[in-house]
């Protein structure tokens, strides 16, 4: 039985945690939402251009279109499918221990302990909780993993790094 100070969690990171993990960083920055625009703007006007009569000038609005809407989404996908099935690490669950100190993980005989100073943030989405230590690279908390414990796990966030919280409720 884990304590409020102590919550401990077995951890199985699958392809479609990778996939929102992946997909948060991405549709996070400024430019992706401005590519994003952009593409779909195109994809409007695509069917416009056809009556224009520049053949050319229509094939490039689809293509520009096409590409960041569908292709990007795809790419990630694949991207976490490929990182899931070659890391062999993601082939057996991780051992997560939540406490005031930091973020303890361990995996058969590996062990890493983290301190809450490590992390650059700490964000909440409807996925998973994501520990950062830079843009793009996290250790991610599913959570179908800790729905059980969610409210333990944010009572030691908030108490020990509230200024490196993004998107977690604050609990008095």
């Amino acid at each position: 039985m884990s304590s409020v100070n102590e919550i401990s969690l077995e951890v199985k990171i699958e392809e479609k945690d990778m996939y929102h993990f992946l997909l948060h960083c991405e549709y996070k920055r400024v430019i992706s939402v401005i590519y994003i625009f952009f593409s779909i703007s195109c994809l409007i006007l695509f069917p416009f251009s056809l009556t224009w009569g520049d053949t050319t000038f229509s094939i490039m609005l689809l293509v520009v279109g096409l590409f960041y809407t569908f292709f990007t989404p795809l790419s990630l996908r694949l991207k976490a499918k490929r990182q899931i099935l070659l890391n062999p690490a993601y082939k057996k669950p991780f051992n997560y221990v939540i406490n005031e100190t930091g973020l303890n993980i361990s995996q058969d005989h590996n062990e890493f302990n983290y301190s809450w100073m490590d992390f650059t943030k700490i964000e909440q989405t409807k996925n998973a909780l994501l520990f950062f230590f830079s843009k793009k690279v996290a250790f991610i908390l599913p959570m179908k993993d800790c729905e059980k414990e969610i409210h333990n796990i944010l009572e030691v966030l908030n108490k020990e790094v509230p200024h490196k919280l993004k998107g977690i409720k604050k609990i008095k």
